[in-house]
């Protein structure tokens, strides 16, 4: 998630495979927070994807700061407000 394209890091959010490895949670998290809205956005659709079959672990490892910043990310893309719930 450090590379500098934007692009790339969008693209290797949505290739995470699905059910995500609760191990990849700590990489995908931060990513919330990019500059870049695009990659803030598939970071959360990747951890939304597995907030219906594990909510627990989704807010466990969103914790307070990656569940405000879904919140915020929601205010544009409303379906991602399932995972705080």
């Amino acid at each position: 998630m450090t590379d500098p394209d934007p692009a790339l890091r969008v693209a290797a959010l949505e290739l995470i495979p699905r059910p995500t490895a609760k191990a990849m949670y700590p990489v995908i998290v931060p990513a919330l927070g990019d500059s870049n809205a695009a990659v803030a956005i598939a970071a959360a659709e990747a951890l939304c994807a597995d907030a219906k079959d594990d909510p627990v672990a989704v807010k466990s490892a969103l914790g307070p700061t990656g569940a405000a910043q879904i919140k915020a990310l929601a205010k544009r893309r409303p379906e991602l407000a399932r995972c705080t719930r």
